[in-house]
């Protein structure tokens, strides 16, 4: 299994690479982000850039994900849950099949739910201190 390990800015640039938008500065962190780039990444994926990079991080770092799921599945994923359209519509939008789409937001959303349950449990156990 390969560890792909990415900071903010790749995630920053490989998210905005798959809705085909190219900022006119490279950010390397949401803080430096413009206005009008931080909505349409939002209007998208709903999560901020930071939470998409922790996210992938940690499914990564955890083993979360099939070996061969890339971060732009990551972001079909978030934007089909974030528009929750039909997967003919989404694979459109994300320039794809609607049986890729299905295979790979189906390996990230079970990598997500997997560590959900491990940010319960922390919450959980922080609670019980």
């Amino acid at each position: 299994m390969r560890l792909l390990i990415l900071d903010e800015g790749e995630i920053i640039s490989q998210g905005f690479a798959v809705i085909k938008y190219s900022p006119k500065t490279t950010t390397t962190c949401e803080n430096n982000m413009k206005k009008g780039d931080k909505r349409l990444w939002t209007s998208h994926y709903q999560a901020s850039p930071n939470t998409c990079h922790d996210a992938w991080n940690a499914m990564q770092r955890k083993n979360y994900l099939h070996s061969e799921v890339q971060p732009k599945h990551m972001f079909w994923a978030m934007y089909h849950l974030k528009n929750y359209s039909t997967e003919v519509i989404t694979a459109r939008a994300m320039f794809t099949t609607p049986t890729t789409l299905r295979k790979w937001v189906r390996h990230v959303i079970d990598g997500l739910k997997n560590l959900s349950f491990d940010l319960v449990s922390k919450i959980d156990s922080y609670l019980q201190c």
